[in-house]
């Protein structure tokens, strides 16, 4: 299994597009050891270290409305998806 279909499979990150809080939620309780929001540029927005395995928020309502990466960093695998903030 590729990287990508990995984390598609194995976690997600709601609501898409998003105002204020998105959820990021493992589905099998894969340990989570961080949580970032990237810019196009690639650039960190906001960071949150914590370990989770089952699901956590994260407030971005500061952030701009425009596209953004989420990249979770877990024991297992670094996976990105795309969310639109509104």
């Amino acid at each position: 299994m590729r990287n990508d279909e990995f984390f598609a499979s194995n976690f997600s990150v709601t609501p898409n597009p998003a105002s204020d809080v998105i959820t990021i939620a493992t589905k099998n309780n894969i340990p989570v050891e961080s949580v970032q929001v990237l810019d196009m540029n690639g650039r960190v927005i906001k960071e949150m270290n914590a370990t989770f395995e089952d699901a956590t928020t994260m407030n971005i309502s500061e952030i701009n409305s425009g596209v953004y990466f989420v990249k979770v960093k877990s024991q297992i695998v670094v996976g990105t998806t795309k969310v639109v903030k509104k």
